[in-house]
């Protein structure tokens, strides 16, 4: 009895620590998993700010470009009124030789204003299409991921393989004499003790 005891709680303990390292391994490959959903929707993420960024960068350097055209504009029509003014005082001689100069200046301030056009090129998230978007940038992940996880397998067992073929063998005898022992010396004092139901299950853990 005390053996039956002492077996199951052999058991028990054993139990606790598969138990422990499966959770372990559950925890880490949720993380894992989560972890590469994590890092696609970042890159996602930051991919679409960074076109919005390059676009807003873009549509400012247009209208700063517009900005100054217009500002300048306006210096050529300044310019104008000023030569106007001084144009009054002039003799007529003096006229004749500013007259291209003056022509020049009055091209200038009077040349039409280019049409301002202001663009919005930010449209408004189509959150249905950006979440079919997102599913098969995750499908792709996971097939990308499986086929990497089957060749580190294959690279796994190609290395270990003739390594593991001899300590494997070896490895086997030693827990199948160990096993022989264990049932031998349990089915010597079983049949001592006329314990029948003990001697099939130790036959029973052997095989």
């Amino acid at each position: 009895m005390q053996e039956k005891i002492n077996f199951s709680l052999n058991e028990i303990t054993e139990a606790i620590i598969i138990l422990n390292e499966s959770a372990e391994k559950s925890k880490c490959d949720i993380s894992q998993f989560y972890n590469e959903i994590r890092k696609v929707l970042e890159e996602r993420e930051n991919q679409m700010k960074f076109k919005i960024k390059d676009q807003l960068q873009k549509e400012e350097v247009t209208l700063k470009n517009k900005e100054n055209n217009l500002f300048d504009h306006m210096s050529r029509i300044k310019n104008f009124y000023e030569e106007y003014e001084k144009s009054t005082n002039l003799t007529e001689i003096e006229l004749l030789e500013s007259c291209l100069q003056r022509q020049e200046i009055i091209f200038k301030a009077t040349c039409p204003v280019e049409k301002l056009d202001i663009i919005i090129p930010f449209n408004e998230l189509n959150k249905e299409n950006e979440l079919n978007y997102l599913f098969k940038l995750l499908g792709n992940q996971r097939n990308n991921n499986g086929l990497k996880e089957a060749a580190q397998k294959k690279n796994s067992l190609n290395t270990k393989n003739p390594i593991q073929s001899g300590n494997g063998s070896a490895n086997n005898n030693n827990q199948f004499a160990k096993k022989k022992t264990t049932l031998t010396c349990h089915l010597a004092s079983s049949s001592q003790n006329n314990n029948t139901k003990d001697v099939k299950r130790y036959i029973y853990i052997f095989f």
